[in-house]
């Protein structure tokens, strides 16, 4: 989704310019711009143009990435707030009961959102008391598996998820939906 977004505005930026006519200037300019919503904005885009062009050498549709030449912009990074137990357990406290499940499949999975919302149920073996995880942060996406034990807490969980799908929606839980096959 980033891409298309970003190719949007890059089209709509240069529309009548082919690929060897974006300079170094050009993209200078870019991510200047970029940089008075944040320096990190600016960095992001400049990342995704140097992929662009990255993409457009192998396929032998340019010859040169202009954008390598461009210098990112320095960012001050700050610590990352973690949530400590009783943070998190007033957010499951108050949350609706299909957040709730959500919320308890991503704390005691310990996985990224994305990985529980592509979950499927023939990821869950309830006999092995494991759930399969997929990632593809990997260099080139390459979709990889991790074996996560299940808690007694998931376990429950998960067991009254299934117990509660209804026929007219087989692969509903909480918030998100577990397919029943991964061909569907």
């Amino acid at each position: 989704m980033d891409t298309v977004y970003h190719a949007k505005r890059w089209v709509s930026r240069w529309p009548d310019l082919l690929c060897s006519e974006i300079t170094l200037e050009r993209i200078t300019a870019l991510r200047n711009e970029r940089s008075l919503v944040s320096n990190q904005t600016a960095n992001k885009e400049l990342r995704y143009l140097r992929s662009l062009f990255n993409w457009a050498i192998k396929k032998e549709l340019v010859d040169k990435n202009p954008a390598n030449r461009v210098e990112m912009l320095r960012i001050e990074k700050n610590e990352r707030y973690v949530p400590s137990k009783e943070d998190i357990e007033k957010v499951v406290s108050i949350a609706t009961p299909e957040q709730r499940d959500y919320l308890v499949c991503l704390r005691e999975t310990l996985a990224r959102s994305r990985e529980i919302n592509n979950l499927l149920w023939e990821d869950v073996n309830f006999t092995d008391r494991t759930v399969t995880l997929y990632t593809r942060k990997k260099r080139h996406g390459t979709k990889t598996p991790r074996v996560i034990p299940m808690t007694e807490r998931l376990h429950e969980t998960l067991q009254l998820a299934l117990h509660n799908m209804t026929r007219k929606n087989p692969g509903y839980f909480g918030t998100y939906t577990f397919h029943a096959r991964r061909d569907m």
